[in-house]
């Protein structure tokens, strides 16, 4: 069986880049909020108030997680994926036989990374 998971393989430009800019300074380490405000407000010049729509955006598009803080459970910690790890996520073949919509499904995936 393959993994079709709902991780998507392009991000809209905007957010991309607002990836790239939290991995620069976290990589795969856990941050929470306040600290992806800080990094968004010095190097992109974005308000507090719209960091967490992009947050929710990565975290929806499957290249953030996000768990409830131990400590405090008003809080959430969040951590990026690398695009490595999203792609061997995306193109991870279970074992088993593979159906026909897998095959396909993975060939559409391929098609798109791709284009990219």
């Amino acid at each position: 069986m393959i993994n079709m998971s709902t991780t998507q393989i392009k991000l809209p430009t905007w957010l991309e880049r607002r990836h790239s800019l939290l991995w620069e300074s976290f990589k795969d380490t856990d941050f929470k909020m306040d600290d992806a405000v800080r990094i968004l407000e010095e190097k992109n010049h974005d308000k507090r108030e719209e960091v967490p729509v992009f947050l929710s955006e990565l975290r929806k598009a499957g290249w953030l997680r996000a768990e409830i803080d131990p400590n405090d459970a008003r809080k959430t910690i969040y951590t990026l994926k690398s695009r490595e790890a999203i792609i061997e996520e995306l193109f991870t073949v279970r074992r088993g036989n593979l159906s026909r919509s897998d095959i396909e499904g993975l060939l559409k995936k391929a098609a798109d990374l791709i284009r990219t």
